[in-house]
């Protein structure tokens, strides 16, 4: 039983650690951002949506799950009643399918960007 309660505490000692690793950088978007039209979107599961945009990357949260981002090809944003915006607040990923209300926004490095959108693969 010693072994079970061993792979456990490794278990969740390596999710604390993969958790701090990938929140550090992240960082609250604190205001609107205009994206350009050559900007790129990829899921990570059904509770994020990643965007590039130049150098810039950003996650967007749900708070839960949006199921149609995870069977859509192509997504729009909009905020603010302007599409190609993300903001703190407001933001609305709409497809064909129907529309996610964004709950959070934060901005990440490309590394992490890199990380999340090949494990979404």
């Amino acid at each position: 039983m010693s072994s079970f309660r061993s792979a456990i505490a490794i278990a969740l000692l390596s999710g604390v650690a993969f958790a701090s690793t990938h929140a550090a950088g992240n960082e609250d978007l604190s205001d609107c951002v205009d994206l350009s039209s050559q900007h790129e979107t990829a899921r990570f599961g059904s509770q994020y949506l990643l965007v590039k945009d130049g150098e810039s990357h950003y996650r967007l949260g749900f708070g839960g799950s949006c199921g149609e981002i995870a069977i859509s090809t192509r997504v729009q944003l909009r905020a603010e009643g302007k599409d190609g915006r993300i903001c703190p607040s407001g933001t609305t990923v709409r497809t064909k399918r129907g529309s996610c209300t964004v709950r959070g926004v934060a901005s990440i490095s490309a590394e992490q960007y890199e990380s999340y959108a090949r494990r979404g693969r």
